[in-house]
C-alpha cells in the first residue's frame, strides 16, 4: 500500500528546483519529504500546489513522523490544500503531540484558547501550553510566562511567569523582554535568584 501512494505522489507532484531534496523525498527520507511538501507549498522555483504538498506530508505522517502530521495538522487548520476543518486540525495535532513533537501541543493550546475545534478553554490552553513548555517550546514558554504574570487560565504568579520567560528568552522566543522586566519587578533579588536557579533545572531536566 505506501509503495502505491508514493507512486500515486510521485505521478502527481511537478517537477521542482531543488534535486537533492526531491531525490531524498521520492527515496521516502521522512524530513525530505516534510522539507520538498514545505516548498512546493510555498512555491519559489515552481507554482505553489498545496494539494501536492499535503501528499507529502502525509507520506512523512505515515513513516511515524509528528512533524508530517504536524503540516497536515496545519494544513487541516488553514484550509491550505485540504477543506478548512478545526476538528481534523485538532487530531491531527494531538497525534503529532503523541508522537513526541511539542508543536502539537502548542498549538492546541492555542486552539483551546480560541475556541477552535471546541468552546473556548484557558484553564485546557493552560495545560497544553506547559507540556509543549516542558519539552522546550520557547513560544510555549513565553505565552505561558504571561499566562501566569497575567494570571490568564492558571493564578497569577510572578515567580513562574519569570521562570517560563526566562526560558523563552534564553530559547529565543522573540520581544518577551518587557514582560520578563515586569515579573521581575514583583520578584526581590532573593526570589530572582532562586527562581534562576529553577529555570537552570528546568533547562536541564528538558525530557
Amino acid at each position: 500500500m505506501r509503495a502505491l501512494m508514493l507512486a500515486l505522489v510521485l505521478a502527481a507532484t511537478p517537477a521542482f528546483g531543488n534535486a537533492d531534496l526531491e531525490a531524498r523525498a521520492r527515496a521516502g527520507d521522512a524530513a525530505a519529504q516534510i522539507a520538498f511538501g514545505r516548498a512546493i507549498a510555498d512555491g519559489g522555483q515552481a507554482p505553489a500546489d498545496p494539494a501536492a504538498a499535503i501528499r507529502w506530508f502525509r507520506m512523512a505522517a505515515d513513516q511515524g513522523s509528528g512533524e508530517g502530521l504536524y503540516e497536515l495538522a496545519l494544513a487541516h487548520l488553514r484550509g491550505a490544500g485540504v477543506e478548512r476543518d478545526a476538528s481534523r486540525a485538532r487530531e491531527f495535532f494531538a497525534k503529532a503531540w503523541d508522537a513526541g513533537f511539542a508543536g502539537g501541543a502548542y498549538q492546541l493550546g492555542l486552539m483551546d484558547r480560541r475556541g477552535l475545534g471546541q468552546a473556548p478553554d484557558l484553564a485546557s490552553s493552560v495545560r497544553w501550553l506547559t507540556r509543549a513548555a516542558e519539552k522546550g517550546h520557547a513560544l510555549a514558554q513565553a505565552r505561558l510566562g504571561v499566562d501566569h504574570l497575567e494570571g490568564t487560565g492558571t493564578p497569577q504568579n510572578a515567580f513562574e511567569a519569570y521562570v517560563w520567560l526566562k526560558l523563552a528568552s534564553q530559547n529565543g522566543a522573540p520581544a518577551i523582554l518587557p514582560q520578563l522586566r515586569r515579573a521581575a519587578a514583583s520578584l526581590d533579588s532573593a526570589q530572582i535568584a532562586v527562581a534562576d536557579l529553577e529555570a537552570t533545572r528546568r533547562k536541564g531536566a528538558k525530557p
